[in-house]
């Protein structure tokens, strides 16, 4: 009887903390996991033939593996894959060691899920894969129609095609409030959460750490085809050759809302603080806070918008509504505060103010434009370039573009822009200074430090640290900002934004402290 209410307890303790979405059928009864052999004896079921459909796992215990090879959960041959729910109960299993064999796909805690979901679980250790194999993930190497709910996943994922920090390749699969925290590498397809994905919803998601990939890496999604991202947030460090984003480095037909980028993006080609390369693709409400540096086609939120004809389908539009940049975005070609090489794009809504800088065509919103439609936008940061230069693009394709009630400030570019109207820092202060633009529903001043229009559906920007507008922070910028937290210097409206680099509204010594790290490299 002890024994009975004692399993009873613990059973009940682990259902509460389970989301709602996770809970088990009316009289389905759970298969109770409380130790590393009961974990690896489920393995051993699966990898028999066994996919578990429609049974129903739970934790109730932590378990620690002990960094002891764990051969994944539906692994092996092509029929095992794990069809079950699997809920760890708000507990963790430490010290995974998962490794790829040699041509085999699906490598993770679980190699392969079809259906079924994964819930209330963190996890933590190491999966490896190798050149030859495909689709890594901290959680699960392939899923197919699996729900993720409340996972979160720390350590090392190293692969070689589609890994990712959750789930390497996923199709028709919702992940909803995950987390990765980790360093993940591979060749191509690489992303902090998913390395390649069709037909997958994230939302509420996070990554933080590093990926690193020759191309297609992202701080959510290496590359996705039919995709939706909502409110998910990258504050990792994305690397890669080619196309590169904070949240995707390619993305066909997908849709992004609400996605911020905090992490410093940096490659070679086609690099954006929100996507790399998209076509096809609409992004709302997002906004990228970071540095994004390359060579070609870079851009604050896109680094390349494409009609598709490249990847077999044509006539298609990219959508940017509502977004924002502060990150500077530096380049050898085509560099622009919002996109870097604009095909069949449109523009509502957005603006920037952080620096923008190119060998040749830099421009405050477009780098090189062709085919777009450009609305209600506006550019507040400096432009800078020994080539081709605007305000807001450095060139438009045969007149292939229009600008309406674009606004631009005035010392930003001294070539000026004939696709906008030019304003000092007093009237962007008002609301006067901007034709067309909706300030009941869309724009509203005030927020922190930041004295220019902003989007009410984003937060406000925060200052760069470059007080002195050189294109760089350095230990210059920190003594002045040192100077304005102790009042020995008054700065002006732009230069108190530029120096409150946390967003409280003003200049502290802890401001000062944070420019002089960046300034040092330290941060």
């Amino acid at each position: 009887m002890k024994k009975l209410i004692s399993v009873t307890i613990a059973l009940l303790l682990a259902l509460a903390c389970i989301p709602s979405g996770a809970l088990i059928a009316d009289g389905e009864e759970p298969t109770l996991i409380s130790s590393a052999a009961e974990l690896r004896a489920l393995s051993s079921r699966v990898n028999s033939g066994d996919g578990c459909e429609g049974e129903y796992f739970l934790l109730t215990a932590d378990i620690d593996l002990g960094g002891e090879r764990f051969v994944p959960i539906g692994s092996g041959a092509a029929g095992n894959v794990f069809r079950g729910s699997f809920s760890g109960g708000g507990h963790s299993i430490t010290g995974l060691y998962a490794e790829a064999w040699l041509g085999v796909s699906g490598a993770g805690l679980f190699g392969r899920t079809a259906g079924g979901s994964v819930s209330a679980l963190s996890v933590s250790g190491s999966v490896l894969g190798n050149e030859s194999s495909a689709c890594t993930g901290g959680i699960v190497g392939t899923a197919s129609g699996t729900v993720f709910e409340n996972v979160a996943f720390s350590g090392t994922v190293a692969g070689g095609l589609s890994t990712g920090g959750l789930i390497g390749a996923a199709e028709q699969v919702s992940i909803v409030g995950c987390t990765v925290s980790a360093s993940v590498t591979g060749l191509n397809y690489t992303g902090g959460v998913v390395g390649i994905a069709d037909s997958a919803e994230l939302s509420g998601c996070a990554f933080s750490g590093t990926v690193s990939s020759s191309e297609r890496a992202g701080g959510m999604l290496g590359f996705c085809y039919n995709c939706t991202a909502e409110n998910c947030t990258n504050t990792g460090r994305i690397t890669a050759g080619d196309r590169l984003g904070g949240v995707a480095g390619m993305a066909q037909t997908s849709v992004f809302s609400g996605c911020t980028n905090f992490g410093p993006i940096v490659g070679e080609r086609y690099a954006g603080g929100i996507c790399g390369n998209c076509c096809g693709t609409t992004v709302s409400d997002s906004a990228n806070f970071a540095s994004v540096a390359g060579e070609d086609y870079i851009g604050g939120i896109l680094g390349w918008s494409d009609d598709g004809a490249d990847f077999g389908e044509n006539g298609l539009i990219n959508e940017l509504t509502r977004c924002m940049n502060s990150g500077a975005v530096s380049g050898e070609w085509a560099a622009g505060g919002l996109i870097g090489d604009a095909h069949d794009a449109r523009v509502f809504d957005c603006f920037t103010c952080g620096l923008v800088y190119s060998d040749d065509y830099a421009g405050g919103l477009i780098g090189y434009c062709a085919e777009c439609t450009v609305s209600s936008c506006y550019n507040a940061g400096p432009v800078a370039s020994p080539g081709s230069i605007g305000a807001l693009t450095a060139y438009v394709s045969e007149g292939s573009a229009a600008f309406t009630d674009c606004v631009y400030l005035d010392s930003c570019c001294a070539a000026g822009d004939a696709h906008g109207a030019p304003r000092t820092e007093a009237e962007l202060m008002t609301s006067g200074a901007y034709p067309g633009f909706d300030f009941e529903t869309v724009w509203t001043f005030g927020g922190a430090s930041y004295p220019f229009a902003r989007l009410q559906s984003l937060a406000a920007p925060r200052g760069s640290g470059d007080i002195d507008r050189d294109g760089g922070v350095t230990v210059s910028d920190a003594v002045t900002a040192l100077r304005f937290a102790m009042g020995l210097a008054s700065p002006t409206v732009i230069e108190r934004f530029l120096a409150d680099a946390d967003g409280s509204g003003g200049v502290t010594v802890s401001d000062a402290l944070m420019i002089l790290r960046v300034s040092m490299g330290i941060a």
